[in-house]
């Protein structure tokens, strides 16, 4: 299949793809998976634009390796597996107040006083892990399609 400036691209090669149509695109990094006779593209998803380069989000599961069990980090029973539960850290010193402390500090939206903190995620205990799987995506309008690299292939 060629892409958008006529380059071949194949399994295996690297490509640039617009996340969805419109105004506003999220340009995606991945790799083709495979074709389908339709003529869509099976791509696996590595990297956003709009995340800074950082890996493409997915479905994150906590697991307690303990029991081998996943749970909700935002239920009540979560904090069980927390050292120190979501809340706010302050800029300078690190110091860490709870949600309820920080919208004491202030009446208005931002106070100065706030501004000095930011959004803590919690500390889990060691044995909690997180797991991260990014599902393929089938790409049906292949026309902006960008090939950046080809795959390694043996001679």
């Amino acid at each position: 299949m060629k892409d958008f400036l006529g380059h071949e691209f194949e399994v295996g090669d690297t490509i640039v793809y617009p996340k969805m149509s419109g105004r506003s695109v999220a340009l995606c990094k991945g790799v083709v998976l495979k074709f389908n006779e339709s003529g869509s593209v099976n791509i696996q998803p590595e990297t956003e634009s709009w995340g800074g380069g950082q890996e493409r989000s997915g479905t994150t599961r906590y697991i307690d390796t303990r029991t081998g069990r996943g749970f909700s980090p935002y239920s009540d029973a979560a904090t069980q597996h927390m050292i120190q539960g979501y809340g706010y850290e302050h800029k300078e010193t690190g110091d860490w107040i709870s949600y309820d402390e920080y919208h004491a500090l202030g009446y208005t939206w931002l106070s100065p006083e706030q501004a000095q903190y930011k959004w803590a995620s919690p500390i889990w205990k060691d044995y909690v892990t997180t797991e991260t799987k990014v599902k393929p995506v089938t790409i049906s309008r292949t026309d902006n399609i960008i090939l950046i690299e080809k795959a390694q292939r043996d001679a």
